[in-house]
């Protein structure tokens, strides 16, 4: 009887979070593929010979591989006539690599619904014994809704309908990723390992308990399938002015959402691409592709010091989010105290529209805020025993200033603390932490939903995912697209009335535009759109603004730490 095992090796070139950190290995002969090591456990005498062959076939070359493969698939990735030394190998090489996907995400497997939930909460509590740590024993009472015994939720829509949207939208991408693996599967080394038996499993997990004595090269094995982007527009509060890189709220956002996203093998990227001094509107509200990318399933408005008080600039802003190839969510931020009905009303306007729209609540923030332990009247050893994240957070009830020392501590004066803007109107990295935490728990809360509504359907993955792009590009055909109705707010204050006059208002609220701009930090400059530049070339020169990293020479490691600059 064959059998084989597998083993892991580590790997460090992986800094993207995307690989697998161990190799898996085919015990005999070890080489190298695309600069990282993959072997594959084989015994038996029917396994050597298919080892043989296997090893011959990578002695000839990337030209003359198709030799072996071509004759073991067809185009849709299907064997036939393969060779009974191919079909050996196929045998085991395919539950190998289910093993091998399973171990990367904890013994799961990412096609079950069932195993995507319990990932999922297992990552939540991972994440909430993390902010445990930072938080201490006020953690209750800032981070959970203790009614209903989950993360706090601060965002608000004008109706239920957004949240069906933005629930939609999740579920697509566990669908793509799920077919990302199916695609992957079903040509893998020229074999279907789409069509692996239970029996094959459960001989690959028995296998896994002995020792390998011959070995073989896996290809690498990917964390991530599918891939959520959330891009932050903003002024310089937003962007983080004052505070180091991986203090800004869309980082803490990133470092908790990112874990909760990987687990069910969807990679979370959160791109701050906000800019001091900008307002929202026209250039940034014209250009959302090109700025934020095409790619952005989230964008955010945090303009509020910035556009007061010109409405018209959100509701444009919102509008223009609605012509997106991508059909992002939006989400706004800091609206309250800013003529706060008219700009829930331009929320419920864009919603009618077709798009998800939501909206921090006015209360939100100031509701983990309360809870708080205020530092006057404490002594130094009482203060020192606080959590770093609540330690001179609250003084004489007001945050981040007065005394005793919360305004001297309102920054990370550990690293660069001469560094600029560091000004009074710019939250510290404890207010951002709030605010980036809420973020990450409205993705999650919502992405849980999306999971559980499709543990409870019975679905093939092509014809549902189908099925929500159809649904989702019919209400931006009917709704968005087709409506005649405008944002009530007048665009006149940067068009000439005059040309106003000629110039039919649909054009500028819901038709695609052509734009070309050279702000950063912007997607069309790193990715060297704008000047036809090679792309690594381009980044390399530019790098990436969001990351926060001055230096010509710099390696980004993600890391508790945030980023390491290389000298």
């Amino acid at each position: 009887m064959r059998s084989f095992n597998v083993e892991r090796v580590n790997n460090n070139k992986n800094n993207n979070g995307n690989k697998n950190d161990e190799s898996t290995v085919f015990r005999g002969r070890l080489f190298s593929r695309d600069g990282r090591h993959r072997r594959l456990l084989l015994r038996g005498g029917a396994a050597v010979a298919a080892l043989l062959v296997f090893a011959a076939w990578l002695t000839i070359g990337s030209k003359e591989q198709s030799s072996l493969t071509e004759k073991g698939r067809t185009s849709g990735g299907k064997s036939s006539k393969r060779s009974s030394s191919t079909e050996s190998f196929c045998s085991q090489f395919c539950p190998a690599r289910v093993e091998q996907r399973k171990r990367n995400h904890g013994g799961a497997d990412l096609l079950r619904v069932q195993d995507l939930v319990q990932n999922l909460e297992g990552a939540k509590l991972k994440l909430g014994n993390e902010l445990r740590q930072l938080y201490g024993s006020h953690y209750d009472k800032l981070m959970l809704d203790n009614d209903n015994f989950k993360f706090r939720q601060g965002f608000d829509s004008p109706t239920d309908i957004s949240v069906s949207r933005f629930v939609r939208k999740l579920k697509m991408k566990v669908l793509e990723m799920q077919l990302s693996i199916r695609d992957e599967n079903n040509n893998l080394e020229g074999c279907n390992c789409n069509d692996i038996t239970k029996d094959s499993e459960k001989k690959t997990r028995r296998s896994l308990k002995e020792e390998g004595k011959n070995e073989k090269v896996l290809p690498p094995v990917d964390k991530t399938y599918s891939k959520f982007v959330w891009a932050t527009g903003g002024h310089s509060a937003a962007a983080g002015h004052g505070n180091l890189q991986n203090e800004t709220y869309t980082a803490y956002m990133e470092h908790a959402a990112k874990p909760i996203f990987e687990s069910v093998g969807i990679n979370f990227v959160g791109r701050n691409y906000a800019m001091g001094g900008m307002s929202s509107a026209p250039e940034l509200a014209l250009c959302q592709e090109s700025i934020f990318g095409i790619d952005a399933d989230v964008l955010t408005w945090d303009f509020g010091m910035t556009d007061v008080p010109h409405n018209w600039k959100h509701a444009l802003y919102l509008s223009r989010a609605g012509v997106h190839r991508n059909h992002p969510a939006v989400v706004s931020i800091n609206i309250h105290g800013f003529d706060n009905d008219l700009k829930v009303g331009l929320h419920k306007d864009i919603e009618n529209r077709g798009v998800a729209a939501f909206y921090l609540k006015g209360d939100s923030i100031r509701e983990m805020e309360d809870p708080l332990p205020d530092m006057l009247g404490m002594n130094q050893k009482e203060i020192d025993a606080e959590p770093d994240y609540v330690r001179y957070f609250k003084c004489n009830k007001e945050i981040e200033k007065d005394d005793p020392g919360c305004g001297d501590h309102k920054y990370n004066e550990a690293v660069c603390p001469n560094r600029r803007h560091k000004a009074p109107w710019h939250p510290g990295f404890k207010v951002n932490a709030l605010y980036g935490n809420l973020m990450a728990f409205f993705l999650i809360e919502n992405l849980g939903d999306a999971i559980q509504e499709l543990l409870n359907e019975d679905y093939d993955p092509v014809q549902k995912l189908e099925e929500l792009k159809k649904e989702e590009e019919k209400e931006y055909e009917e709704l968005f697209v087709k409506s005649s109705d405008l944002p009530k707010e007048t665009i006149s204050d940067f068009i000439d009335e005059t040309l106003m006059s000629q110039i039919d208002p649909n054009i500028i609220y819901n038709h695609p535009a052509l734009c070309y701009t050279a702000l950063l930090p912007s997607e069309i400059r790193y990715e060297g759109i704008l000047k036809g530049e090679d792309e690594e070339t381009n980044k390399t020169a530019i790098l990436n603004h969001e990351q926060g990293i001055m230096k010509v020479a710099a390696e980004k490691e993600r890391s508790q730490d945030g980023m390491r600059i290389v000298k």
